[in-house]
């Protein structure tokens, strides 16, 4: 008859070690095969794209509300990084 305890034996004492050091170690990445499959998403990104946007109506895709935005969007100044929502004078 199996115990609670030889379940934890079998299946944490013994296993978690191999899982532990396996997890420090990661997995080898081959840097050749992972560049082929940047530049395989990166087409098909661009594929899936350009056929989304053909079936999507022109009036649609526009990025600005047609009555404007509400509020002016808070951008950083590349001087002294301070985030304003217009001009401003850098002190």
């Amino acid at each position: 008859m199996t115990t609670m305890f030889d379940s934890y034996r079998r299946y944490f004492a013994r296993v978690w070690p191999v899982l532990r050091d396996m997890s420090r170690r990661g997995i080898p990445i081959d840097s050749g095969r992972r560049a082929e499959l940047k530049d395989l998403i990166a087409r098909e990104d661009e594929r899936v794209t350009v056929a989304i946007q053909g079936i999507v109506p022109s009036e649609m895709r526009g990025w600005e509300p047609k009555q404007g935005l509400k509020r002016n969007p808070l951008l950083e100044c590349p001087d002294c990084g301070e985030k304003v929502r217009g001009d401003h004078e850098c002190h």
